[in-house]
């Protein structure tokens, strides 16, 4: 099946709804977090004074700028008060600090990395055959229009779901099913033949934004307890805080530097200097650290809460099957008799996959919107089901997946005229071309008593009388 989203989708970073809060905290909240670091860190730079120098008092103030301008370039290097400083220029290269100046480049550089696990979703997304991002926006417009608009747009979403569904299970040969079986069974097989792509991808992803938040944890926790007795360097600060309202100061965050360098004069007479200097930007530079290590560890518990979660909905079936029997009898179109009808709706339609679409739509709207989608999907389900039993051929063939359906638009704007160009009804369907490159589902029959159409108008009515 071609991809029913577009790759352009790809390059938009804006907000999406195609995850959870916990995936929205490391690759929006951290991103911002660090963004904004970094930009009081380069205003701290360039528009403040982030080294001043004791320089010797013969110094006009054109040396001062000058000599502070070249011990900023050139690095400085910390020696302990109590320590002596070294004779040899080697031992004093060594003991430089190489980093300040970088400190902008290296926050964006670890916002860069909290961001990558969202665009690799991205391009992920774009090849999975449903749009779930949206799909989320479209129901969620429609808890805002007109009853006719909202009931256009749920159908449409769950027309969509039906034929991503019934593509899904065409392939569905005598290997396929054992493959899925054993895939159901040992939750190592994934694809789209067993239902799974998604919710093993997304689990995927999920790893990433953990191992990425714990690498950086492990990272900052060994450059930040240089020179100290801390084994874990944000918790026990803050157990310092706590006592005696100081910690020890990081040896790679030095308030004192010294800094060599030399003076060509008359003559080629070289005087060289060795003055003492504060980084003032290290008081911040080392706050700034510590906030971030103690958010990236909040942000790798989250993180891991939410995979263990999602880890387990994908693989215990009795919570799966209460999940989606709930949402179904909270809008009332589940009857116990049909225990059966729903295990095969679970298990051989929608399968893991659609579970997932369920649990990220519930996520990103609300329980009755996303059980609404849902809800027409199973009605749907149902009428398929009871046709194939009395032998009647579907109207539309459920395994026909070769007609582009988009011409229509074409078409349209051919009778038209070029006009519709500015159309808004026309641009907003042209938008609307990636979710409908398959035929239409089956029609409901608004004859049947549980058709789709009449469960929206009762639900529509419920809504009314909540409305304020």
């Amino acid at each position: 099946m071609g991809s029913i989203i577009s790759a352009s989708n790809f390059s938009r970073f804006g907000k999406r709804h195609d995850d959870d809060f916990s995936d929205r905290l490391s690759h929006q909240f951290t991103c911002i977090l660090l963004l904004i670091s970094s930009l009081f860190v380069t205003g701290r730079q360039y528009s403040g004074h982030p080294i001043d120098c004791w320089t010797p008092a013969h110094f006009k103030s054109t040396m001062n700028n000058y000599v502070m301008s070249l011990c900023w370039t050139k690095n400085t290097y910390y020696v302990a008060q109590d320590e002596d400083i070294p004779k040899d220029d080697d031992s004093r290269s060594a003991l430089e600090l190489v980093y300040y100046q970088w400190v902008p480049l290296i926050l964006l550089t670890q916002m860069a990395c909290f961001f990558l696990p969202s665009i690799v979703w991205k391009s992920i997304q774009a090849s999975c055959g449903v749009d779930i991002h949206r799909i989320v926006k479209l129901v969620n417009n429609a808890k805002n229009i007109n009853p006719t608009e909202r009931e256009k747009n749920t159908e449409f979403v769950v027309e969509t779901l039906c034929r991503y569904f019934n593509c899904q299970n065409k392939s569905q040969t005598y290997t396929a099913r054992t493959r899925t079986c054993i895939a159901k069974n040992t939750h190592i097989l994934c694809g789209d033949t067993y239902g799974n792509r998604m919710i093993a991808s997304y689990l995927i992803i999920k790893l990433l934004y953990i191992g990425n938040a714990v690498v950086q944890i492990i990272l900052l926790n060994a450059f930040l307890k240089t020179g100290t007795n801390y084994t874990f360097f944000g918790f026990e600060v803050l157990l310092d805080l706590v006592r005696s309202g100081d910690w020890t100061t990081s040896d790679n965050f030095p308030r004192t530097t010294l800094c060599d360098f030399k003076i060509r004069e008359f003559e080629d007479n070289i005087h060289r200097y060795t003055i003492q200097c504060v980084l003032s930007i290290n008081l911040f530079n080392e706050k700034i650290y510590i906030c971030l290590w103690i958010w990236f560890v909040l942000v790798a518990a989250v993180s891991s809460y939410s995979f263990i979660s999602w880890y387990l909905f994908s693989i215990l079936d009795g919570h799966k099957h209460r999940y989606i029997k709930s949402h179904l009898q909270n809008l009332g179109v589940y009857n116990p008799s049909e225990r059966g009808l729903l295990d095969e709706f679970i298990e051989s339609y929608i399968r893991q996959d659609g579970l997932f679409i369920l649990r990220i739509l519930t996520a990103n709207t609300s329980d009755i919107v996303a059980a609404e989608a849902f809800a027409g999907v199973w009605l749907r389900f149902k009428q398929q089901s009871n046709r194939r039993k009395n032998g009647i051929k579907p109207e539309v063939d459920e395994n026909d997946y070769s007609t582009d359906c988009t011409s229509d638009l074409e078409e349209i704007k051919s009778e038209c005229g070029e006009h519709l160009d500015d159309d808004p009804k026309y641009i907003e369907m042209q938008e609307m071309k990636p979710f409908i490159k398959t035929p239409s589902a089956p029609p409901l029959n608004i004859d049947e008593p549980d058709s789709y159409v009449e469960f929206h108008d009762n639900q529509l009515k419920i809504l009314e009388k909540q409305a304020p």
